[in-house]
């Protein structure tokens, strides 16, 4: 199996595993916010994120009213594929968070550290 489909797989089993809201930090205010994304360099190339990731993205300080999202922090937008759409984030740490996009069977996490206002992951 090559090393794309790998990270592939690994990244939509943990997608599907995200922890509910009674596992995050009290903390998430610091976090709420507007955000830009750049794209870094993948070792191997990695195009498929960059097609489907938005150029920017806001962490809500609100939660899901309804499912699949019910009691998770919101990222907006969401990604425009699937029946399910999910876009939700949690703290990681006092200086991280998990940002997830999935259809429900398949989609993307990013896990981003913080140093001041700029993030990386």
């Amino acid at each position: 199996m090559s090393p794309r489909c790998q990270a592939s797989l690994i990244v939509a089993m943990l997608g599907v595993t995200f922890p509910l809201s009674a596992q995050e930090s009290p903390d998430t205010t610091r976090f709420i916010g507007c955000y830009t994304l750049h794209e870094a360099s993948w070792d191997p190339p990695f195009e498929q994120a960059g097609d489907q990731l938005p150029d920017t993205l806001r962490l809500l300080g609100e939660r899901g009213a309804e499912f699949p999202e019910e009691g998770r922090l919101l990222v907006r937008p969401q990604l425009s594929w699937g029946d399910y759409r999910i876009a939700v984030w949690h703290t990681m740490a006092v200086d991280s968070v998990t940002i997830q996009w999935s259809d429900g069977f398949f989609g993307y996490l990013l896990r981003l550290g913080f140093d001041g206002p700029k993030a990386s992951g």
